[in-house]
């Protein structure tokens, strides 16, 4: 029952419903009733709390509100364990209150906590408990580095792990090695990587007694390498011992392709820097050799060393040019071996300075003594190692005497006639001849001799030939003999001029001599004359033929020596022809139209002089006519007669001797009227196929 002490006016109304409207929200959140027979005051009482639970997780500062509303009400909230802190415990009048809560790490263990909202106002009563809950820890395990690359030597490294729970940390990679220390270090212990490529493990960390994996450490570790100069090492033919060092980052072993002949220590070593000796035994081969030796790691090779050593090597440089038969001069060759060498055979006739020498490079003399011979001489110097079927052959060769005797060839007239030749040669010779024609004063001698060498007349038109041979001390030489016959020839038979006269070249060929002169044809004489030009050749020039009639004539060439041959005798002749004049016409009928005009130009062809007319009496045309230029047009007038009009245009040839005349005529026509074509008729088109 509520009990109002003051009079009621519009103020106290209003507020009354405040209360009134408050109270009933107490009333419907509160689980506490107002207690029987509490009155109200004219100052109003009331606290409401928004919430029953509050539930964290279980991380560090989870926080929530309680929203606290409360009018003239003193209030405190009891019971806050240690792992909750809030911004408030007590108050009056409304308050917000923010409950934190400390991370729980416990990982099996949930907690729950009660708090208690009540008034602590004498004249009011109020409780409320909120219930705060927060969930276990979750199990974590963390760790300083998750992935970890690794030389290729042996190695370890510490990982710290930071972790709420007991972990254990697997690896089924053989070549890593695991320590836990203090449920916070995790040693990895590496070992080193004798395989062909860089590897990769992975370990996994777990929680004691789970098999879940909360955490996993990545390491890889690089490929081990060796380095070291890969420049072919090279040695002598006599062997020996070189050093190559090499830098290693694990463990090695070094071996060689070539264990008969090329040894190398040592055969393996730890990682970091070492020194191979190569050892070379002496090769006594003239082939070099080739080897490598190989520095593996885990049995993959990582570094190759090429080894060469050279075979016994002999060469002569340079080759010798034929020396002369005097001897009186001396040609070097170079030898270049890496062994001891000598002059191993040459001819009595050849000295070698010095006949044998060292290793490296030696210049010899090579001389040759006189050659007393003509004939040339040659032979094979051999210079080698001694012991080894090692040498060279150079080719040695002198030539003989020089002797200005050599074969030629002999050229005789038709006539009998005699040459010499002098047989110039230091030892015996003799001569024999291919043709009974030729004879020759003697046939052998010994030493210089001077032969005399005849022939016989050549009655024949064609040349002969013979030979004579001269042999002395296995060498012959050969004489050619060339003997003329007796001819007389005009190389063309016959030759022809123009009306208008001109020149001719003609040239003949003789062994006889020559002489000519002209024979004519007919009455007309001396229009043909002869100039000797020198070298049998002659220029023939005939003078213009004013006749319309060609003429003849011959040109005769005699022989001017007493020849034996019938043929030369008769002489021979060219026949030499010149036409007679001549005239003609580009045209030979000019047809006009009726309209008139000018025709087109055309032209005269003739030989000398000429005339061009026509009849007086046909005026309705003219004739423009260029004696420069031997050409002519027509020019005529319109016909308007009615009926065809035509004429004669006449060229004659002038000057002509008595009783001759040569002319053409052309003739004119001119129609009535212009040509027109009819192609009427032709029906029409049909295919016939």
């Amino acid at each position: 029952m509520f009990i109002f002490k003051k009079t009621l006016n519009m103020k106290n109304i209003r507020k009354i419903l405040n209360i009134l409207f408050v109270q009933m929200l107490v009333f419907s959140c509160a689980e506490d009733k107002i207690p029987t027979g509490a009155q109200l005051a004219d100052v109003p009482y009331f606290i409401m709390v928004d919430k029953t639970s509050l539930d964290f997780a279980a991380s560090q500062n989870s926080s929530a509100t309680i929203e606290i509303t409360s009018q003239n009400v003193a209030w405190e909230i009891t019971g806050v364990p240690d792992w909750l802190t809030l911004s408030a415990t007590k108050g009056t009048g409304n308050a917000t209150v923010k409950v934190t809560a400390n991370e729980n790490k416990q990982v099996d263990d949930s907690r729950v906590a009660v708090l208690n909202v009540a008034s602590t106002s004498s004249n009011f009563q109020f409780s409320k408990n909120v219930t705060v809950s927060q969930a276990a820890a979750a199990a974590y395990i963390k760790v300083g580095m998750e992935a970890i690359s690794v030389v290729p030597q042996e190695v370890a490294e510490s990982v710290a792990v930071d972790s709420n729970v007991e972990w254990v940390a697997v690896c089924y990679s053989s070549w890593i090695t695991l320590t836990k220390t203090d449920n916070t270090i995790l040693q990895i212990s590496v070992s080193e990587n004798l395989t062909a490529a860089s590897r990769t493990a992975t370990i996994a960390l777990r929680r004691a007694g789970s098999t879940a994996t909360l955490a996993t450490i990545s390491v890889t570790q690089s490929e081990g390498g060796v380095t070291g100069s890969t420049e072919e090492v090279k040695f002598g033919i006599e062997g020996g011992t070189k050093s190559v060092e090499i830098d290693a980052d694990v463990t090695w072993n070094a071996v060689s392709s070539a264990s008969s002949w090329l040894a190398v220590t040592p055969r393996s070593g730890i990682a970091g820097k070492a020194v191979l000796k190569l050892t070379a035994l002496a090769n006594g081969s003239t082939s070099s050799r080739n080897a490598f030796v190989y520095v593996k790691i885990g049995g993959t090779q990582k570094l190759s060393i090429p080894v060469l050593q050279e075979g016994i090597s002999f060469n002569v440089n340079g080759m010798l040019h034929e020396f002369s038969a005097s001897g009186n001069e001396s040609q070097k060759l170079s030898i270049i071996t890496n062994k001891e060498w000598k002059v191993l055979a040459k001819p009595d006739w050849v000295t070698v300075t010095p006949a044998e020498g060292g290793k490296g490079t030696t210049e010899v003399d090579v001389k040759v003594v006189e050659n007393v011979s003509l004939n040339s001489r040659s032979a094979t110097l051999r210079i080698g190692i001694e012991g080894l079927n090692i040498y060279k052959d150079i080719a040695v060769s002198q030539s003989g005497l020089d002797s200005e005797f050599s074969g030629s060839t002999l050229e005789f007239g038709w006539e009998s006639s005699q040459k010499d030749i002098e047989v110039v040669v230091p030892n015996s010779w003799s001569a024999t001849v291919s043709k009974n024609w030729i004879t020759l004063s003697q046939y052998s001698g010994n030493g210089g001799e001077t032969v005399h060498v005849t022939v016989q007349t050549n009655d024949n038109e064609d040349a002969r030939t013979g030979t004579i041979a001269v042999v002395t001390e296995g060498n012959t030489f050969v004489f050619s003999v060339v003997q003329q016959g007796q001819y007389l020839k005009i190389n063309s038979v016959a030759g022809e001029f123009a009306a208008m006269g001109g020149t001719a070249s003609l040239e003949i060929s003789t062994t006889v001599g020559a002489e000519y002169s002209i024979e004519y044809e007919g009455a007309v004489k001396d229009w043909l004359s002869a100039k000797d030009d020198g070298g049998d050749k002659y220029t023939l020039t005939a003078i213009y033929n004013p006749s319309v009639n060609p003429r003849v004539a011959q040109f005769v060439i005699k022989p001017t020596m007493n020849v034996t041959n019938s043929a030369c005798t008769q002489g021979v002749k060219f026949a030499v022809s010149q036409k007679g004049r001549s005239l003609s016409s580009s045209v030979s009928e000019i047809l006009l139209f009726a309209k008139g005009g000018s025709t087109e130009t055309y032209t005269i062809t003739a030989d000398g002089n000429y005339n061009i007319a026509k009849p007086d009496s046909d005026s309705w045309y003219t004739i423009q006519h260029d004696s420069n230029t031997a050409t002519f047009s027509i020019a005529a007038s319109e016909n308007s007669t009615g009926a065809d009009r035509t004429s004669r245009i006449t060229i004659s040839l002038t000057d002509l001797p008595d009783g001759e005349e040569k002319s053409i005529v052309i003739d004119v026509v001119q129609n009535t009227e212009d040509f027109i074509v009819d192609v009427d008729g032709w029906g029409d088109d049909h295919n016939w196929d």
